[in-house]
């Protein structure tokens, strides 16, 4: 009876060691596979973006937020080796003027005379729309620009613009000066600026209604006017410009850009003005 008694005790104790063990598996095996469960996105996402605030660089630069760089060293918003002229220019023009502008400049390019208004706020001179079909008349080549320029509510925009050099003559002078030409501008008038007048040596006595050559302050040149009763002129430009890189050299059609010419030309009675 007694041995019979040991035997089950045996039996049990064994029994229990067994179920013990397949318990541990069964652990193992559970622990295995959450080890190998899929991470869940959005705490993955949210794991990355702690270590990224633990990581992230104290500074950044202010015009593109690259983290790690200051502006001046940026390596998005500083470009090299890029010839920049900026101008800056605001023409205005009264509705039912009876004058032309004041400080207007008479010149000659290709043998006509051009009244041409001289600017000192803009750094580059620009050719009109009318001087721009004048200079397409005579065979003159451009080259493209890609130019980005900002208006005056402060939205930039970046055009592709047409530039060339012409000589320029103005009392018994000759200055070769390089015109930017906007493609897209309608009815915009052409603007002498700085890279003109300090090549030309000119001072502008824009009160006293003349100019002279800073070289013979003694010799002045009036300005020229001319009654435009039955002319009404609306023009606001104000624009800044930055030049970034020069393409290949191009040659416009001079077809391409028909339009009225009535509100632009100035008849006298020995040449034809152009401005």
């Amino acid at each position: 009876m007694e041995l019979e008694d040991k035997q089950k005790a045996v039996a049990v104790a064994q029994q229990q060691e067994r179920e013990f063990e397949l318990e541990k598996l069964r652990i193992q095996l559970e622990m295995q596979k959450l080890s190998q469960a899929p991470v869940d996105p959005l705490e993955q996402c949210l794991d990355s973006q702690v270590l990224e605030l633990k990581e992230e660089s104290p500074y950044r630069c202010y015009g593109c937020g690259t983290s790690g760089v200051v502006k001046s060293k940026c390596p998005t918003c500083t470009r090299t080796n890029e010839m920049e002229t900026e101008v800056n220019c605001m023409t205005l023009f009264n509705l039912n003027s009876d004058l032309y502008p004041s400080s207007v400049i008479v010149l000659k390019i290709f043998g006509e005379k051009i009244a041409v208004c001289a600017d000192t706020g803009a750094s580059h001179t620009i050719a009109g729309e009318k001087l721009f079909k004048f200079l397409q008349e005579h065979g003159i080549t451009y080259t493209n620009k890609v130019i980005s320029f900002m208006m005056a509510d402060g939205i930039r925009q970046t055009i592709t613009a047409l530039r060339t050099v012409v000589d320029l003559y103005i009392e018994g002078k000759v200055i070769p000066i390089e015109f930017l030409v906007l493609p897209e501008a309608k009815g915009n008038k052409t603007l002498l600026g700085l890279d003109f007048l300090n090549a030309a040596g000119i001072v502008l006595d824009v009160q006293g209604g003349k100019w002279h050559f800073s070289e013979n302050p003694r010799k002045q040149y009036k300005f020229f006017k001319k009654t435009l009763k039955d002319l009404n002129i609306s023009v606001v430009c104000f624009f800044q410009i930055k030049y970034e890189f020069t393409t290949n050299d191009v040659a416009r059609d001079s077809k391409s850009r028909s339009g009225d010419d009535s509100t632009d030309t100035l008849l006298s009675t020995t040449s034809q003005w152009i401005g």
